[in-house]
């Protein structure tokens, strides 16, 4: 990290009570909605406001999308691109966190679950010993997956690796941190992949997961499950979109609540906390939330 870098505020909460008590108070929504606003107003008129980017560590500028602008307010999680870097909110995010993790460990081993991503771009650049995958379900999407890697990175000798989150081919305690975006809601049986990646990381390793959550609900919404073999819809069908499978994209079989938290505990993980981040120097904006864990 970039010495003398300007730092987001993070915030922990291990309880949802805190956690919602905290988002009442004043000094969040109150404090937070008062900067945002004429900012976002500013970039409505074609202003473009300068940061510090989290994600290459560098000076940047805000890119408006019309897409952000809703009836509630800038949806700043999937918006707020770095006119550098292309970095939105939830990357920087992301990024920040790890370049604080990593910060007194030397040569830090990185997993993500995930390859053809601008995060994956902007961390392999700090980190070298960064390992990413795709779940790619055969050889010949692997490959064009690795067609559109090469391409992406500029990189002739970048691979797609093939994971499979519920069955890591890693050894035990292989990486110091890991991040999972996203992921976590498409798989049927999620505490299979909080095994592994509790397996997978050395002790005192951290994680850093988001998935679709319900931050006022204790319990998660079911939107379908396998039974007998079988695909059940409980909920209409959702699907988000993945850069390795064409079409609609893939099932979202949840959407999480706090009970995500108690699985990480069940899973072996201590010190699972919800992380509030938020950064006026840093541009991250909104109410940005993540879930950190130590092994």
């Amino acid at each position: 990290m970039m010495a003398g870098a300007p730092l987001s505020r993070f915030r922990y909460f291990t309880q949802r009570r805190d956690y919602l008590k905290w988002m009442h108070e004043p000094d969040c929504q109150t404090a937070r909605r008062a900067v945002e606003l004429p900012l976002t107003q500013a970039l409505e008129r074609g202003s473009s406001p300068q940061f510090f980017c989290q994600a290459h560590q560098g000076i940047g500028r805000l890119v408006h999308s019309q897409s952000a602008l809703t009836p509630s307010g800038y949806y700043w999680r999937e918006s707020g691109a770095c006119d550098d870097c292309g970095a939105i909110t939830r990357i920087r995010l992301a990024a920040e966190w790890f370049h604080r993790a990593a910060a007194n460990t030397a040569e830090p081993r990185v997993y993500l679950t995930e390859q053809l991503t601008p995060l994956y771009r902007v961390l392999r650049r700090s980190f070298p010993n960064i390992v990413g995958s795709e779940f790619t379900p055969s050889l010949l999407e692997q490959a064009k997956a690795s067609a559109k890697l090469m391409a992406y990175l500029l990189d002739p000798t970048a691979m797609i690796r093939h994971e499979d989150v519920c069955k890591l081919s890693f050894p035990d305690q292989s990486f110091d941190l890991l991040g999972s975006f996203d992921v976590l809601e498409h798989v049927p049986d999620y505490t299979k992949a909080l095994g592994e990646f509790h397996r997978v990381l050395r002790d005192g390793g951290q994680v850093l997961l988001t998935a679709p959550f319900l931050n006022a609900s204790p319990t998660t919404l079911v939107r379908a499950r396998i039974e007998g073999g079988n695909l059940v819809h409980i909920e209409p069908p959702e699907y988000h979109g993945n850069p390795t499978i064409p079409g609609d994209g893939v099932l979202c079989f949840y959407h999480f609540g706090w009970e995500l938290l108690d699985a990480l505990r069940k899973a072996g993980f201590r010190s699972v906390a919800m992380l509030d981040a938020w950064g006026e120097e840093t541009a991250l904006f909104g109410d940005q939330n993540a879930i950190v864990a130590t092994r």
